[in-house]
């Protein structure tokens, strides 16, 4: 009976020991999931870039108020690095330096999507190359890239090339809206579409708009709520907006020519917004161009009366 006893007691001993090692063993295994980055960091002319400065934000992605937390870490002697993704959650790495513009890596890592790729380490091989600070370039949110996790392997997407502020020379605005519209037709017809962007509208003046003293309550609250502080990603819609603009136009056949051609520019008054009797703050043209088949293709150009003249907002498809 006694040895019954001893031998129960073993059995239970050993089957307690098992799952403890057995339930130890499934934690670390889920834990071992990890994506590590590794590489090299080089300047322009592909020299390797020492103790460059790679900075890791993390935050819990179910989480939207949990803190950011911000880890750092920097190449060695030959430009060499490596960042480790682990926890569920959004990843951010950001490269560069004092003098280097900063390159960005976006990832939202899941242990469930890593585990797809049936290696406990997966090694993702990235070099990143810094462009120097200049005068025009500080900063480029669009430099960069994201990963994401797709049929058990790892895929690096650049982040679309919207046209920035600094790839232009801004110039001063028109006396009338009529004139801008009659400028940009112009630069159309002769395929100078960068010298349209010299007539954007940028974020501070934008921003005049709201604190002038010239213009009604109501147009300045009305702009505030649609395209002001209130909502900063319009700054990235404006963007997109005339990115697309600018590739449909420039748009060319396999001989050469352009797809689309001008045809004509209309005030649209329905969509034009007065501050007074007297000034107008936003004027809403419809610039219309066809293709060889008169098909047609419209844009909805909104201009507005800045303090440093009237400038372009956004030139956003016309699907009327």
């Amino acid at each position: 009976m006694k040895e019954l006893h001893m031998n129960i007691k073993s059995i239970f001993f050993l089957l307690i020991s098992f799952l403890t090692i057995t339930s130890f063993s499934q934690k670390s295994y889920k834990i071992e999931y990890i994506l590590v980055l590794e590489g090299r960091v080089i300047d322009k002319d592909s020299v390797p870039v020492p103790n460059a400065e790679i900075t890791t934000h993390f935050k819990y992605a179910l989480n939207a108020n949990s803190p950011t937390t911000v880890t750092k870490t920097k190449t060695d002697s030959l430009g060499n690095y490596e960042v480790r993704l682990q926890k569920n959650g959004l990843y951010e790495i950001e490269f560069g330096g004092d003098k280097f513009i900063s390159y960005h890596v976006k990832c939202h890592y899941k242990k469930e999507l890593a585990e797809q790729m049936r290696k406990r380490e997966y090694h993702f091989p990235l070099q990143v190359q810094l462009q120097p600070v200049t005068k025009k370039i500080k900063n480029d949110i669009y430099n960069g890239a994201e990963l994401f996790f797709r049929g058990g392997e790892v895929i690096l997407t650049p982040y679309n090339r919207y046209l920035q502020a600094y790839d232009y020379e801004l110039r001063k605005g028109f006396k009338t809206a009529e004139k801008l519209a009659k400028y940009t037709a112009k630069q159309i017809n002769k395929q100078q579409m960068l010298k349209i962007l010299s007539v954007v509208a940028s974020r501070s003046e934008i921003d005049s708009i709201i604190t002038s003293n010239k213009f009604t309550y109501e147009v300045k609250d009305r702009w505030h709520v649609y395209f002001g502080k209130t909502y900063p990603e319009m700054d990235q819609k404006r963007l997109e907006y005339i990115q697309d603009f600018y590739t449909k136009i420039s748009a060319k056949n396999e001989e050469g020519e352009l797809i689309y051609t001008y045809q004509s520019h209309k005030l649209n008054l329905t969509k034009t917004v007065m501050a007074d009797d007297t000034k107008t703050v936003f004027n809403l043209y419809v610039f219309t161009f066809a293709d060889k088949q008169n098909n047609l293709l419209s844009f909805d150009m909104m201009l507005m009366n800045t303090e440093n003249g009237w400038k372009i907002n956004y030139i956003s498809e016309n699907y009327n």
